[in-house]
């Protein structure tokens, strides 16, 4: 039976660079594109035209429900060849692998990490991700695991919690707000997102409470990339997916946060130097990383922190 749902409008995001991959990427009709971190499917359906006839998009992404709604969006591109996977881009060199070995003929031709939280998720209050409203404490992009943001505000030790706040979220004031937190646990359980919210406005000095940026942006950033351990799964996954990469091919990653940035460049810089994993085998496509223009930034604003990096396989 055919598929007669329509995408859900609700939920809207802007695609960041969108047209730049494109253009660096030189997608033909025919290749393979590999989206690491699917979505709503924004990149991949800007990027179908470019592959049809015959190509092949493959997806991936942890929400089931993102990879369903994004099977709707791409299922109005006939000529593709769609197949999305409910798994991390952690996973990318296994899959393609195998999909190699049944299609010797195919090229994988582009490769894309897009870092950034999907707007769905900032607007699904059961995911805890947004200081705006009051939701569980929770985070997880996998809900399948178990651990959450409450668990870690309510059970890590001062120390750790200082060490994420500053590592993940560059949170200068890290000292005050643990000590804010701990102070708060002390009498009762952390379970909501305003809860959180609240401490950290108190915690903080009076001036930054009238910084543009709200105080509870970097400590909530740096408890997602904890809870997802987003990190570690970015550092260890880089060399494997470049290898997967066909001659020509090219892996883009957008990163938003400095710690993702430095991980990027400097596996990059380590998968291009002659002395170090596979001599002469990568270049990079650009020395600097490429950011948006002012116009993109002015209709996106959430686009003004991206950096995209691009190796290119020899």
């Amino acid at each position: 039976m055919k598929d007669t749902l329509k995408p859900d409008t609700t939920f809207e995001h802007v695609s960041v660079l969108a047209e730049k991959i494109k253009e660096i990427l030189s997608l033909s009709p025919g290749a393979v594109y590999v989206d690491g971190t699917l979505g709503l499917g924004g990149h991949a359906i800007h990027f179908s035209d470019n592959l049809e006839p015959n190509g092949t998009i493959i997806g991936f992404d942890w929400d089931i429900n993102m990879l369903n709604e994004a099977k709707v969006r791409l299922s109005h591109h006939t000529n593709l060849e769609t197949i999305l996977i409910n798994q991390s881009f952690s996973n990318i060199p296994e899959i393609i692998s195998e999909y190699k070995e049944n299609h010797p003929e195919k090229m994988i031709k582009g490769i894309l990490l897009d870092l950034g939280v999907n707007n769905m998720h900032f607007k699904d209050p059961t995911r805890g991700l947004s200081f705006l409203e009051d939701s569980p404490l929770d985070m997880r992009m996998d809900q399948s695991k178990e651990l959450t943001a409450a668990d870690i505000i309510n059970t890590w030790n001062a120390d750790d919690l200082s060490d994420i706040f500053q590592k993940y979220g560059d949170e200068r004031w890290h000292k005050r707000i643990v000590a804010g937190i701990l102070d708060v646990r002390s009498t009762c359980t952390i379970n909501s997102t305003l809860q959180l919210s609240e401490i950290i406005i108190r915690s903080v000095p009076g001036h930054v409470r009238k910084y543009k940026i709200h105080p509870a942006t970097r400590v909530f950033q740096a408890l997602r990339i904890a809870v997802n351990d987003e990190l570690n799964e970015l550092e260890n996954s880089i060399i494997d997916i470049a290898q997967s990469l066909s001659s020509g091919g090219k892996l883009a990653i957008i990163s938003y946060h400095s710690g993702e940035d430095r991980i990027v460049k400097h596996t990059f810089r380590k998968l291009t130097d002659k002395n170090a994993i596979n001599p002469l085998l990568f270049s990079l496509y650009n020395k600097k990383p490429i950011i948006p223009e002012d116009d993109e930034i002015r209709e996106n604003p959430k686009s003004r922190s991206a950096k995209l990096r691009v190796l290119e396989k020899l």
